[in-house]
């Protein structure tokens, strides 16, 4: 019973976030920004517990969690972030093989002058997304051919993740060769001293 009852949450989870992107994507669509409510998060807590909630309901992948800091502080919107680290999570499991592993890293890049930046790395072992068409991998409604063929999807969600990441300002980029996986990155300001 246990187990439907996870299977069903994470159901109502996965709608409620498609509902929520189909919203911001009309508000973005629209040319008007979203409505952040930042709080004071630290991003490990955040990030374990999402990685956690999925490795219990995604028997057929390895999802693991890695971190090289203990705590990442940082002044972000957290439903809105979660729901960015969730949709990248989501395409790396949903375009992997059965049996891969797919691994979330959290770091912090202190390689800058200015203040250092939190880094959550989604790395699969996927499909890839063939060189040509990684240019376009955020636009609103493009699907690469080869995720087309993959499983359903409407191409929305790393165009809205973008967005939501670029008004924390923000990055989000990619790394990714064909038929050997991607990862994608989320880069996020944190506070000097951080």
């Amino acid at each position: 019973v246990q187990e439907a009852l996870r299977t069903i949450q994470h159901t109502v989870d996965e709608m409620t976030q498609q509902v929520r992107e189909l919203l911001d994507a009309a508000r973005l669509q629209l040319g008007r920004p979203l409505d952040l409510h930042r709080e004071a998060v630290d991003l490990v807590p955040l990030v374990r517990e999402l990685v956690e909630s999925w490795d219990t309901t995604s028997s057929d992948h390895a999802v693991q969690f890695e971190s090289a800091v203990v705590t990442l502080p940082c002044s972000v919107d957290p439903h809105r972030l979660r729901r960015v680290f969730a949709n990248l999570l989501s395409n790396a499991v949903k375009y992997s093989p059965e049996g891969s592993t797919v691994t979330v890293r959290v770091w912090c890049d202190r390689a800058m002058e200015t203040a250092p930046v939190a880094v959550i790395d989604f790395h699969d072992e996927g499909l890839g997304i063939p060189a040509a068409e990684l240019p376009r991998i955020f636009e609103p409604f493009f699907r690469a051919a080869n995720a087309d063929r993959a499983a359903g999807g409407a191409g929305i969600g790393l165009a809205g993740a973008r967005r939501i990441v670029e008004q924390h300002a923000g990055t989000i980029a990619v790394r990714s060769i064909e038929g050997q996986g991607s990862t994608f990155s989320v880069r996020l300001p944190m506070p000097r001293g951080g």
